[in-house]
């Protein structure tokens, strides 16, 4: 296989996993509408050990591992700067992390 076809896989392959990346964490922003109150609140605890264990999302580290994101980013970063070409601090993706917490809670709350 020449390079030009494998770069062209490998591109294929990168913008794939940031769809899937991104299809998932909207269904866990709306998870809420699906699943009860408790369910949710057990896998908003579980998703924040899996962050504790691995330092951050197990399919953000395959990303960076392929390359696909940069090392010194976390995807939310990368997201909003590819999506809105907006850039934001460390603390600032700690803060949409806990927004995104609470928001699936409050949409399982309301529904």
């Amino acid at each position: 296989m020449n390079i030009f076809r494998k770069s062209l896989y490998l591109s294929i392959l990168h913008e794939i996993l940031f769809w899937v990346h991104v299809g998932m964490i909207l269904l866990g922003l709306f998870i809420g509408l699906f699943l009860s109150l408790p369910v949710v609140f057990v896998l908003l605890v579980l998703y924040r050990i899996h962050l504790r264990v691995f330092r951050e999302c197990v399919f953000s580290r395959l990303q960076k591992y392929l390359k696909a994101i940069p090392e010194d980013l976390s995807f939310f970063q990368f997201a909003l700067q590819r999506l809105f070409s907006m850039r934001i601090s460390r603390q600032q993706n700690q803060r949409v992390h806990v927004l995104f917490a609470l928001f699936c809670l409050l949409i399982a709350v309301i529904y």
